[in-house]
């Protein structure tokens, strides 16, 4: 495990070490690795692992929300998710998929690469994909916000028209306002 605490006031992160290490302490447990790093960009360009980070909000340069939105978008390009088919396992970028459609009996995971058949139903997809990228619009499609071109009160089109998939009336207000809140989220 790797903890990462990034402020610019070194006498913060000495405070947030010696809680760290006391916390470890006190359970008895080892203390994992604490990195510090006292700007935005200095924590951006280091390239090992994640686990829990401290970030302060206000700092000179990149502020602590942009670095934020930045480290989540590269840890959602990087997380895999196993696609089991009948002819084995494959794991791919969660941001490779765009969209999960039942094709009656069928349960098809489009990708930026490839088409997989599923083993699984709409509802193992349902709960494991992540509900701040992924939306039932219908019963037969789970879309990726990532991929959308555009929509209206009927469809939505991915993948710059590639993909098609329906949205019922009932849930358009509730995708429309989770899909801005996604957009938001990303800027």
């Amino acid at each position: 495990m790797r903890i990462i605490i990034c402020d610019d006031d070194l006498l913060i992160i000495e405070k947030l070490q010696k809680y760290l290490k006391s916390y470890f302490n006190h359970l008895h447990l080892k203390c994992p690795e604490i990195i510090s790093f006292s700007s935005g960009e200095s924590l951006l360009a280091d390239q090992g692992p994640k686990d829990i980070i401290f970030l302060d909000i206000e700092m000179p340069g990149l502020n602590g929300i942009y670095v934020g939105n930045e480290l989540k978008k590269r840890n959602s390009m990087t997380v895999q998710v196993p696609i089991e088919t009948r002819q084995g396992v494959h794991n791919v970028p969660i941001s490779s998929i765009i969209m999960v459609e039942a094709q009656g009996k069928k349960v098809i995971v489009h990708t930026t690469a490839r088409d997989y058949e599923s083993i699984h139903t709409m509802q193992y997809w349902l709960d494991q994909l992540p509900v701040n990228r992924f939306f039932q619009t219908h019963r037969s499609f789970i879309i990726n916000y990532e991929h959308i071109t555009n929509f209206d009160h009927m469809l939505v089109h991915l993948s710059n028209g590639q993909f098609t998939a329906y949205l019922t009336k009932r849930k358009y207000s509730a995708f429309k306002g989770a899909y801005l809140l996604y957009l938001e989220s990303t800027r």
